[in-house]
């Protein structure tokens, strides 16, 4: 149990480190793209690399941040019915949604990995001004992916861990109520 705390330990540092950069790439852009429109209409001299700098980041910092995100639930949820059903049945769905997510980014990762591993060893590049390798694209995909597929069974086993307490509570009230009609 000691290891799995502290595997525990070092995954939550990781993606709050993960989130932090992508903290920082928002910071990056923001400014990088405010000088990009001084420099352009105050100077006439455009910074030609800011456009294709803040699509890397966009997708950098999406993939580095998601799984901090889904960590504190952050995430969007169509809570609308879900809402009206009992604690069981929510719990019920997320712990089928958040397993099937998890097979989801378990597949994408699979595929991802070849994939960026032959556009790394083809050393095919993007033909655009700065012609960066597109393996640097491609790999935060299978690697961000990864990472939600342990977040997601994580999620998993707390959603089946807080419906057997559920489970267990019940029973205990149901236990209570048939000793009280028993005397």
């Amino acid at each position: 149990m000691k290891a799995m705390k502290k595997l525990d330990t070092v995954f939550d540092r990781t993606i709050l480190v993960l989130a932090i950069l992508a903290a920082t790439l928002v910071g990056f852009m923001m400014i990088s793209v405010t000088a990009n429109v001084i420099m352009r209409y105050f100077f006439s001299r455009p910074l030609l690399w800011v456009h294709e700098i803040a699509e890397i980041a966009l997708l950098y910092m999406t993939f580095l941040a998601t799984v901090w995100v889904l960590k504190n639930e952050g995430h969007v949820g169509m809570d609308l019915l879900i809402d009206r059903l009992s604690p069981r049945y929510q719990l019920f769905l997320n712990i089928i949604t958040s397993f099937i997510s998890a097979i989801v980014c378990l597949v994408i990762t699979y595929y991802g990995i070849p994939v960026a591993w032959i556009y790394y060893v083809k050393g095919i590049y993007q033909l655009s001004l700065l012609e960066l390798p597109t393996a640097l694209f491609l790999a935060v995909v299978p690697v961000g992916c990864f990472l939600l597929f342990i977040q997601f069974l994580r999620r998993t086993g707390d959603f089946v861990q807080r419906f057997r307490a559920l489970g267990h509570e019940q029973g205990e009230k149901k236990e209570v109520v048939i000793s009280q009609t028993v005397r």
